[in-house]
C-alpha cells in the first residue's frame, strides 16, 4: 500500500529479498498510486501498480480508466 516512505522500503525490500533458490528479486506491486508517480514508483523498483478509481457512476469511472490507459500508453502490460 502507497503510504510515506513506501517507496524507500520498495528499494529495500528489492535489495535483499530473492526469489526462493534464485537470485532474481522478488517482484513489488504497488496499491493505491498515483498516475503523476508512476515514474518514482518504477524507479524504487515496483513492477506493477494498481490505482483506485473512486465509485462513481459507470460514465466517470470508464472516464478515468480510459484516462490512466491513455496516459500510461505503452508501459500498460
Amino acid at each position: 500500500m502507497l503510504r510515506p516512505h513506501a517507496l524507500d522500503h520498495i528499494t529495500e525490500f528489492k535489495k535483499t529479498a530473492r526469489n526462493p533458490g534464485t537470485d532474481e528479486p522478488i517482484p513489488v506491486t504497488l496499491f493505491g498510486g498515483e498516475l503523476h508517480d508512476v515514474d518514482a514508483y518504477a524507479t524504487a523498483g515496483a513492477g506493477r501498480v494498481l490505482f483506485w478509481v473512486r465509485p462513481q457512476d459507470t460514465a466517470r469511472m470508464t472516464t478515468t480508466v480510459n484516462h490512466i490507459a491513455l496516459s500510461l500508453g505503452s508501459r500498460l502490460r
